[in-house]
Parts: structure tokens; C-alpha cells; sequence
């Protein structure tokens, strides 16, 4: 008996997918990496990623995820008593991806950026992150970013020059400076121009500014042991301060110094400590859990063995900023 196989001719099916749903729901959900290699597959790729269009939605989709963070650390040059400033040509970048979205186990700092500038940089920076563009100000008349900007009127009191700018909703908030003895925060806003006044909160005299989930939040310390964080209800023309939390730092042993949150998710934050450790604080049972120790857990050598300036420094700050990724240009104007 002559047996014969015989195959049954297969069908493939080939689904296009339209351009403009390809664009709009598909490159704008990439990762920034992956849009740069898509680039290259047609012109009219490349040229969708430069318009302002996409870069807005990919923005968008961005803000959506748990956001990253991003340590930045320096020499700790407060107890030096040289009066000169110190500097570096080395700056170097870590990115701690999603802090507050991944298991405990899985988080992990890798180096994002090694800078080495043909100008110097001082060691005292004050960084701050705005849709994928990180501002470095650093101790005398530089700050390391290029946005769009343009003359606005004087603020009607002075800014604190060590306090952290905070932008959200469409304002700039910073604390008016301490020595004028004014309980006060400056907002200006981008949508007019004009500057207003927020009250701290009450019973409050000096603290820092911090964006948590939309809300403006004031970090108050009530005493060596104890944190308050407030949350803002309204900005309007009655802003309301409401605390959302008191922190106890006494029993965990971690300091009092330089606890700051730096973003939250649901009831859950990340807090910056004594500018050395990340610590995850559950609001709901008032417990933190160390997440890492910069000084220790970061990585200083490079793949071909030798170390990074940064991980032969003897006393270091290490400065934490949430980031989000985003195509926004430094130079080209496509936002």
C-alpha cells in the first residue's frame, strides 16, 4: 500500500495595522530606547518622533507608569572649611527604575549616564526633573539644562536659594527665604505670569516642598523624632492644608536629618534619608523598609575595571529625583 502524506496548504494571514494606529497606540507606548532604533525604519517614523504631537503622548503614557528615580551623587563639601567651591568635570547619573511598582527584591540602581564636561561643575548642585529634563543648579551662575524661557515680573519676595523648587499643575512653588521671617510659599504661575502667595501650613515655620502624586505637600519637622507631611487641598483663592501624615523616625534609628519623600504611590512613599538611604514607608501601618543604601549598593566600576570618580569620594550627598522618561528636546523646540 503506497502511502503518501499530505499536506494541507497553509494560509498566513497578514493584518495591517494603519499607520496613525501604529504611531498614536503602539511606538508612543515605547520605552525612549526603543523609539530611537524604530527611527530608522522609515522616514516617516523618524519624522513622527519630532513632532509635538507625539512627543506629548508619549509623555502622557509615560506619566501614566510608576515613575523612576534618579540618584546623583557629590562630594559633601559642607564641613570643608576652604572657602573656595569645590568642583568637578564628572558628573554621573543612577536610575532606579520604579521603585514603587516592583517587588522589593527586584529593585536595582544601574548607571544610567557617566558626564565628563570640558567645564567644571561645582560639587553643591540642586537638581530637579520637569517631563524627561533634569535641571542641575549648581553653586554659582550656571544651571545645566536649556529650556525655553523668558523674562518674567520680580517675585514679591525673596526665594530661599537652598529650597527645592517644586513644579506641578501648571506653577512653580518655591519657600520665600527664611532671614524675611515670612511663613509663606511663591507661586508663579505659567498660564498668566503672575506670581501669588500660599500660607504655610499651620504651626509651621520651615520646611520643603515636595510633589506627591499631583499634591503639593509641605515636609514639616515637628522635632528631632517626628515628621509631619502636609497635603494641599485647593490653591485657589483659600488654600486649605490638610496632614496627611505624621512620620516617626526614633524607633527606626535612621535619623532625623534630611528625611524628605520623593514620590508616592497609593498609600505607599519613598523617602530619602539622612541623603544617604531609600526607604519604602507604608502609610497604612506606619512601617519603613530600606530599600537601598547609596553609599554601599551602588556600582562605581566601569566594564573595563577601573571606578568611577564618584565611588572614590569620602563623604558624599547623594541627591534623588523622580524621573520620567520623555522625547522632549533640550535644543529643538518639539514641545
Amino acid at each position: 500500500m503506497d502511502l503518501e502524506k499530505h499536506h494541507s496548504p497553509v494560509t498566513v494571514s497578514v493584518i495591517n495595522i494603519p499607520d496613525d494606529l501604529l504611531i498614536a497606540d503602539v511606538l508612543a507606548r515605547l520605552p525612549v530606547k526603543s523609539i530611537a532604533r524604530f527611527k530608522c525604519v522609515q522616514k516617516s517614523w523618524l519624522a513622527t518622533t519630532k513632532n509635538a504631537w507625539f512627543v506629548r503622548r508619549h509623555l502622557r503614557f509615560s506619566r501614566a507608569v510608576p515613575p523612576d528615580v534618579l540618584i546623583i551623587p557629590r562630594e559633601d563639601c559642607s564641613d570643608d572649611e576652604d572657602e573656595d567651591i569645590g568642583l568637578s568635570n564628572e558628573i554621573n547619573f543612577y536610575r532606579l527604575q520604579e521603585p514603587l511598582g516592583k517587588d522589593f527584591d527586584d529593585i536595582l540602581a544601574e548607571l544610567m549616564l557617566e558626564a565628563v564636561r570640558p567645564e567644571v561643575i561645582t560639587h553643591n548642585i540642586l537638581p530637579t526633573h520637569c517631563d524627561g529634563l533634569v535641571a542641575i543648579a549648581t553653586a554659582v551662575d550656571q544651571v545645566y539644562v536649556s529650556n525655553p524661557w523668558q523674562i518674567t515680573d520680580n517675585p514679591p519676595h525673596a526665594i530661599c536659594p537652598a529650597a527645592r523648587p517644586v513644579f506641578m499643575r501648571g506653577a512653580f512653588y518655591w519657600c520665600a527665604d527664611g532671614k524675611l521671617d515670612l511663613d509663606v510659599i511663591l507661586r508663579f504661575s505659567l498660564h498668566d505670569g503672575k506670581f501669588g502667595l500660599v500660607p504655610f501650613p499651620p504651626g509651621c515655620h520651615r520646611g520643603d516642598l515636595a510633589e506627591l502624586a499631583g499634591k503639593l505637600c509641605f515636609v514639616h519637622a515637628a522635632n528631632e523624632d517626628i515628621f509631619g507631611i502636609w497635603q494641599l487641598a485647593d490653591d485657589g483663592p483659600e488654600p486649605a492644608w490638610s496632614l496627611r501624615c505624621r512620620i516617626d523616625v526614633f524607633f527606626e534609628e535612621i535619623g532625623s536629618y534630611g528625611l524628605f519623600p520623593v514620590l508616592s504611590r497609593g498609600r505607599k512613599m519613598l523617602l530619602a534619608v539622612d541623603n544617604e538611604k531609600l526607604y519604602q514607608y507604608y502609610e497604612w501601618s506606619e512601617t519603613m523598609l530600606e530599600v537601598l543604601d547609596m553609599g554601599k549598593d551602588l556600582d562605581y566600576e566601569r566594564q573595563d575595571g577601573s571606578k568611577l570618580t564618584c565611588g572614590e569620594l569620602d563623604l558624599a550627598l547623594y541627591h534623588v529625583v523622580p524621573y520620567v522618561e520623555s522625547l522632549v528636546s533640550i535644543r529643538a523646540p518639539n514641545y
